[in-house]
Formats: structure tokens, C-alpha cells, sequence
């Protein structure tokens, strides 16, 4: 509808585009289709999750978050009014604007796509009570994603964090797991833990082709790896769709999961450091609206 009532959260940090210009350009390029209604800018750490509670589908039609998946996930944290999210990726992954088929490359782009959208119900993962769209993993990832840094992230985007991969594999060892999986118990060594919600991971890498927003499952994958070219091979599987098992990747589709690492292993949801196993993941499905072209 064209009088659509749009509220955004705008992390300015995100993106290479200048400061105060994202706002006037989103009015712009959704006056076809919805109104700019109130604009709440991020300057510290809270402010997204804090913003998107304060959103009233009173006043309200519509959540846009201009940011990367870390705002993304902040602003679904705090969302509690009953409003559909769109997305405005300007962020280094991107992940899930990618899975939505939302543009990256350009904000009129992104906003005309929004335009175009159908209102879609998605599942919502949570871990440890935290919410998440796109992963929650533990282990050798997660291990990465704390050593990587804004400023590094800033500068060197997706990369970053494949430069501290390479650093850090040869030197990781793998930890002694127990996994308990919609009831089924599994005790093994392991590099990492993925709990998917979305195919993509780390943008247009995908490492769980069969997962989907809105099938109200989790896809776990547990890489069972003793040295780190066992590792590689095991990545590259996945994102062929080679055989996973025969290089020691146990899949599993769960509802509910509790990891136990030994010793207690860093965790992350879509990107963002949360703490150290134990770790207790669910769905919630469809718990969500968002904008998608998929």
C-alpha cells in the first residue's frame, strides 16, 4: 500500500555510504510505495535491539533495517510489536537479504525489490535464549568470529574473516562433544558445530543446501575432523553437495538441540559472538514476517 508507515533502524557504521544520506535516500526510493515515518539512528551497542522494542504496529507498518546481519539480529531481538521486517543490506555477509533474494548492490535496488516483495512467515532459531535467522555454530568458527574485530571487518569485509581461518586452522584442535539432538545422544570429537536455518553462510557460501527459512527445521551439521585439510575437504563437500558423510560430516535435521563442548567452546549466531557452550538451540516457526522476492 502506498501510505505504507515505515519506521527504519540505521546502523551508519555499516556500509560505505556517507553518513545521514541513507535515511533521504530510502525516503526516496520508497515514495512509491510507503511513507518515511521515523527514523532511529545506532551510535552504540544496544541501540538496534532497544529501537525495534520500542516499535508499535499502532504506529507502524513496516521495519526497515538498513545494516548488516549483527543489526539484523540485534533489531529481531528487541521486535516485539507484530510487524513485518524488510531488509536493507549494507552489511559485510549479508546473509540473510541474500536468501530473500533482496539486491546488494545498490539501495535503490534493495528498496525497489522491497517494493515488489510478498509478506513471507520465516522460522526464527534461538540459542541460549537469543534469537537468530540465518546460524548458530560452535567451535573452530565461532573461535574466528571472536578474533575478528569491526575495524578488520570494516576494512576488509568477507575476507577478514578468511584471513583469520587460514591463521588459525593449522594450530586448532578439535574438542570432545556431547550432542544431544531431538533426543538422540551423540558423544564425539568435532572442529565445529552448524546449526543452519538458511542455506547460505558467510554470504553466497553455502554449506546447507537443504535448509530453508520456512520448513520449521534446523539442519546441523557436525564436522568431525581431526586435522585441518579433513576440514577443508569436509567444507568443500558440503558446498558441492558431494557426499558429506564419507568425509565425516554427521547432518541431522532437529527441532531442539544442547551442545556440550570439553572444554566449553565459543558460540556465535549469524556472526555475532554470544559465549561458550553449553549451548541450547530451538525453532521457533514462522514466527517471523519478513520481505522476500523468494
Amino acid at each position: 500500500m502506498a501510505n505504507r508507515r515505515v519506521t527504519l533502524i540505521w546502523n551508519p557504521s555499516a556500509g560505505v555510504l556517507p553518513r545521514r544520506a541513507v535515511p533521504r535516500r530510502v525516503a526516496r526510493a520508497i515514495a512509491g510505495w510507503a511513507v518515511l515515518t521515523q527514523v532511529r539512528e545506532t551510535s552504540s551497542p544496544g541501540d538496534a535491539e532497544r529501537f525495534a522494542s520500542e516499535v508499535s504496529a499502532e504506529e507502524c507498518d513496516l521495519l526497515l533495517i538498513a545494516g548488516g546481519d549483527g543489526t539484523v539480529n540485534a533489531s529481531i531481538n528487541g521486535l516485539r510489536a507484530e510487524v513485518p521486517v524488510g531488509i536493507l543490506p549494507l552489511g559485510t555477509a549479508n546473509v540473510l537479504a541474500r536468501e530473500l533474494g533482496i539486491p546488494t548492490h545498490s539501495l535503490r535496488a534493495m528498496c525497489a525489490a522491497l517494493g515488489q516483495a510478498r509478506e513471507r512467515p520465516i522460522d526464527v532459531g534461538s540459542c541460549n535464549g537469543r534469537r537468530f535467522l540465518a546460524m548458530a555454530s560452535a567451535g573452530f568458527d565461532a573461535a574466528v568470529v571472536r578474533e575478528v574485530g569491526p575495524p578488520e571487518k570494516d576494512l576488509l569485509g568477507p575476507t577478514a574473516f578468511a584471513l583469520r581461518a587460514v591463521q588459525a586452522l593449522p594450530g586448532h584442535e578439535s574438542a570432545m562433544w556431547r550432542i544431544r539432538a531431538d533426543g538422540e545422544v551423540i558423544e564425539t570429537s568435532a572442529t565445529m558445530i552448524l546449526v543452519s536455518n538458511t542455506a547460505r553462510y558467510g554470504g553466497s557460501l553455502q554449506l546447507s543446501p537443504g535448509a530453508s527459512l520456512d520448513d520449521g527445521w534446523l539442519d546441523m551439521s557436525v564436522f568431525v575432523a581431526a586435522t585441518g585439510r579433513q576440514f577443508i575437504r569436509q567444507l568443500v563437500a558440503l558446498m558441492t553437495r558431494g557426499d558429506a558423510a564419507k568425509t565425516g560430516v554427521l547432518c541431522r535435521r532437529c527441532r531442539e538441540i544442547e551442545l556440550e563442548g570439553i572444554p566449553p567452546q565459543p558460540v556465535q549466531i549469524d556472526g555475532e559472538v554470544l559465549g561458550t557452550t553449553p549451548a541450547r538451540i530451538q525453532i521457533e516457526p514462522r514466527s517471523l514476517t519478513v520481505l522476500s522476492k523468494r
